[in-house]
């Protein structure tokens, strides 16, 4: 087997996930979990509220559509 570190391989592709970056080296996405995770639980509640809101809209329509059809029907 090949070393691919002996051949000349990318400096990035041979980066030590545990060692620090240096100071001329970006961070990568460190800190962006938590941004990611405030920023979309506000999303999915709202996303969930106006479904429901959406729902209790076609129920109370369709009910209202019920009624007005057995309110139409002649029994005379």
């Amino acid at each position: 087997m090949v070393d691919r570190r002996a051949v000349g391989a990318d400096p990035a592709e041979l980066h030590d996930p545990h060692q620090p970056p240096g100071p001329d080296k970006p961070q990568g996405h460190k800190g962006r979990g938590w941004m990611m995770i405030l920023c979309c639980i506000p999303m999915l509640a709202l996303a969930l509220a106006l479904a429901l809101a959406l729902a209790l809209a076609m129920v109370l329509v369709a009910t209202g559509v019920v009624i007005v059809a057995v309110m139409c029907t002649d029994d005379g």
